[in-house]
Order: C-alpha cells, then sequence, then structure tokens
C-alpha cells in the first residue's frame, strides 16, 4: 500500500466512525424531536434526559475526530499528535466544517462528562444553597433567585442547554449534526482506488 493509500485509509476509517456517531445522535434525538425543533411538551423527564445525554455523547465523539485534544495523551511520539492535527484539519476541509464550528464547543461536553467535580467544585466554593439538576422549562420557568445553580437546565423557548453555566444551542448543533450526516453519507461510498474497505455500517463496501 503506497502512503497516498495509507493516508486515504485512514480518512476512511475515520469517515466511518463519524457516519456511526452522526446516525448515533440522530437516533439518540429521535424519541424528543418534538421538543427539540418545535414547542411540543417535554412529558418524559428522565426519557428526555436519558437521551440527550446520549446525543451529547455522540457529538463529544464526532469532535473527538474533527477537533482532537492539544493535550491528548498519546504513548507514541509528538508525532502522533501533529499527525491527529494534520488529519482531522483535511477532515474538516473536505467535509466542509468551519474551524470554529459549533460541534467544536466542549464546554457543555465537559461539564456532562465531569458533572463530579463541578458539583463538588460548587459545595466548596459556592455560597449558593439552591441547587437544581435536570430541569426543563421555557423562559418563565427559570428562578430568578440569585442564588440558584443549575446543574443541567434545557430551555424550551430558547432550546439552550446549560450546564453550571456553560451554554450550548443544542438545536443549531443537531442541525449541523444532520449535515454532516448528509455530507459523509454522500462521500464514504465513491469508489476510492487501492482501498481495502471492511465496514459493519450497511451499505458500505
Amino acid at each position: 500500500m503506497t502512503p497516498a493509500q495509507r493516508r486515504s485509509q485512514l480518512l476512511w476509517i475515520f469517515e466511518n466512525e463519524l457516519l456511526f456517531q452522526t446516525r448515533h445522535a440522530l437516533h439518540a434525538i429521535e424519541p424528543i424531536k418534538g421538543s427539540l425543533f418545535s414547542d411540543n411538551e417535554v412529558k418524559d423527564l428522565e426519557g428526555f434526559w436519558f437521551s440527550m445525554n446520549s446525543a451529547l455523547n455522540a457529538i463529544a465523539s464526532i469532535a473527538n475526530v474533527l477537533w482532537p485534544s492539544q493535550d491528548r495523551k498519546h504513548s507514541g511520539p509528538t508525532a502522533v499528535q501533529s499527525s491527529s492535527r494534520d488529519r482531522a484539519k483535511i477532515m474538516r476541509e473536505n467535509l466542509g466544517l468551519s474551524d470554529d464550528s459549533i460541534v467544536a464547543l466542549r464546554g457543555v461536553r465537559n461539564g456532562l462528562a465531569h458533572y463530579d467535580e463541578r458539583v463538588d467544585r460548587w459545595f466548596v466554593q459556592s455560597g449558593n444553597r439552591i441547587f437544581l439538576d435536570l430541569c426543563v422549562s421555557g423562559n418563565d420557568g427559570v428562578s430568578a433567585e440569585p442564588d440558584t445553580t443549575y446543574a443541567r437546565h434545557f430551555n424550551t423557548d430558547t432550546k439552550v442547554l446549560s450546564v453550571f453555566g456553560i451554554s450550548l444551542n443544542v438545536e443549531a448543533v443537531l442541525q449541523e449534526i444532520i449535515e454532516l450526516n448528509r455530507v459523509v453519507e454522500s462521500s464514504i461510498f465513491k469508489p476510492r482506488p487501492g482501498l481495502i474497505r471492511r465496514t459493519v455500517i450497511e451499505g458500505n463496501q
């Protein structure tokens, strides 16, 4: 296999991961689409957060592929980090993603991944005594009390998810995931000379 073919293979492997994770995210939000893209009332609060958490985990995996962390812990040489950054840049360009895409934002997903640390920090550093979590409400349901901390809150009016004060427009990020899925779907099945492909993704050869 030539160097060019190896590079093509590498990009194809990661495109398969993007295809899997975009499908994962879209599958996860299916039960709550009415609340995310319209004004349907959230009737199953626990189910809503199950779906939201699953979708955000998939989006985090997408971001890790396209925007590798600068402090990624590699067992190999620093050249691996440089290769990861170069590969991700090529993929973003090929897929038409800007460097400042909303998908790249890490604040909310880091807050979810390190929920325990955020709660411990709140307990030690904050004088707030009102702690609310797993909340879903419109603007009129947000507490005006100055000593209120929202751990996880989704605003049905603005479609913004907040985790300990860090916010993400979920509607906007999912629209970008839908478009990314469309682009990857159209790209990944194109013939690539010299590339031997095996995958569990349906339709891929």
